[in-house]
C-alpha cells in the first residue's frame, strides 16, 4: 500500500470520543508508521463537509482510508451515526439500552471476529495522573461475556460490517447488558490498548484494512485486571 489517509473531524478535542488531530499526529500516526509501509496523511473533515458525508463516503472512500470520525465512513457503516436507530434495533432483540462507560473491542477480520478484553472509562475525577482515562483489561465473567459476544457478532453481521476494529459501548445492569452504541473505528478508548494488548487496536485497524491475518489478541499476564464497578 503506497499511502494511508486518516480521516478525523476538525472540531474534535481531547474531551471527545473521536480522536483529535494532536492525538492522531503524536500517538496513532507514529504507531502505524512502525507497522504499515507507505506515507500516512491526516485528512481533516471540516464541519461544512460533514453535511455531505454520505456522498463523500460513497465517492471518495478507498482502500487506503482509515476513518476516525462518524462524519465519513465506508457506506455499509454509515448507519452507526444513528444511535437511536441502533438502540431500537437492539432493544427488539431483548437487550436494554443506556449510556455506558464500558467498551468491547471487536476486531472483525475476513475470517471472523476476535474479541479483546473490555475497556472502561474512569470517571474524570478519578482518572489520576494518566493522560488516558481509559483502562484495559476489565474483568467480566463468562455469563456476561458470551451474551456480549453474541450481540456484537449479530449486530455487525446484520449491518454488513467490513473488516475493521469496532468498539461496542455498553453498560452493565444487574446481571444483564445495556447497549449504548457501536463505534466502527477505534475511538479514544482504544488508547488504553497501547502497551497493554498485542496487537493494539490501532494496529488491528490497519491490518484489517490491508487484509492481513490477525490470529489472537493478547494481554500480558503482568497487567492487573480492573473490576466493572471501577467505572
Amino acid at each position: 500500500m503506497s499511502s494511508l489517509r486518516l480521516w478525523y473531524r476538525a472540531t474534535a478535542t481531547a474531551a471527545d470520543e473521536e480522536l483529535d488531530h494532536d492525538t492522531l499526529e503524536t500517538q496513532v500516526k507514529p504507531l502505524l508508521m512502525e507497522t504499515m509501509a507507505g506515507d500516512i496523511t491526516l485528512i481533516t473533515l471540516m464541519a461544512a463537509t460533514e453535511q455531505t458525508s454520505d456522498r463523500l463516503s460513497a465517492e471518495t472512500w478507498g482502500d487506503g482510508d482509515l476513518s476516525f470520525t462518524l462524519g465519513v465512513l465506508p457506506p455499509p457503516l454509515a448507519i452507526c451515526r444513528d444511535v437511536g436507530h441502533l438502540r431500537q434495533r437492539v432493544a427488539h432483540w431483548g437487550y436494554g439500552t443506556a449510556d455506558g462507560a464500558l467498551y468491547l473491542p471487536i476486531v472483525w477480520t475476513g475470517k471472523g471476529p476476535l474479541y479483546g478484553e473490555v475497556i472502561g472509562k474512569m470517571p474524570g475525577e478519578h482518572s489520576g495522573e494518566h493522560d488516558c482515562q481509559y483502562r484495559q483489561p476489565v474483568h467480566l465473567g463468562d455469563s456476561l461475556r458470551q451474551p456480549l459476544y453474541r450481540l456484537g457478532q449479530r449486530l455487525i453481521g446484520e449491518l454488513g460490517g467490513i473488516p475493521s476494529c469496532y468498539l461496542l459501548q455498553f453498560a452493565l445492569k444487574g446481571d444483564g447488558i445495556d447497549f449504548d452504541r457501536l463505534w466502527p473505528f477505534p475511538t479514544r478508548a482504544a488508547l488504553a490498548s497501547m502497551g497493554i494488548q498485542e496487537p493494539d487496536l490501532f494496529t488491528c485497524h490497519g491490518r484489517c484494512l490491508r487484509g492481513e491475518a490477525i490470529y489472537d489478541l493478547r494481554i500480558g499476564s503482568h497487567h492487573p485486571y480492573y473490576h466493572p464497578t471501577d467505572f
